[in-house]
């Protein structure tokens, strides 16, 4: 099982400091259930589905519309949250794990890193397992250069 140090709530909280810090603004909302979380470049807005019906897949999405911003995804409309592994939803997928990669790995032990135990806790889609295997298998390898 997955060993995480920080609370759900804790990393929520961080993740909006985050966005705060690159300049970005996070609109929490309460619509419909089955409504993606969307980001305006232009406005350096956020808008967050609070009522989403997989509340712990909202984590990762916000860290996934932070990762849009952060790679410069400005299409003049608003982009809404897609596992899709293509183009530059499959760069923000990237970003974003490498975003929530530390609240799980930092202090733990390589041969106790799970794939499977990160998805889990931050319930993302699998579509998202190849890029999370390799962010982490990328993540020790920084570490080793870094002693």
């Amino acid at each position: 099982m997955i060993r995480v140090e920080k609370s759900r709530e804790y990393i929520f909280k961080d993740l909006l400091n985050r966005a705060m810090n690159y300049g970005l603004g996070v609109e929490c909302v309460h619509i419909d259930s089955h409504l993606k979380p969307c980001l305006s470049y232009k406005r350096k807005l956020i808008i967050l589905n609070m009522n989403y019906h997989n509340q712990r897949l909202v984590i990762f999405q916000l860290a996934h519309e932070i990762g849009h911003f952060l790679n410069g995804d400005s299409f003049g409309n608003e982009i809404f949250f897609s596992p899709a592994m293509n183009g530059f939803e499959g760069r923000a997928n990237k970003t974003a794990v490498k975003l929530l990669l530390p609240y799980y790995l930092n202090d733990l032990p390589e041969r106790y890193a799970s794939t499977a135990d990160f998805m889990n806790y931050f319930s993302i889609p699998l579509s998202v397992e190849k890029v999370v295997t390799e962010q982490i298998q990328d993540f020790y390898k920084s570490s080793e250069t870094q002693i």
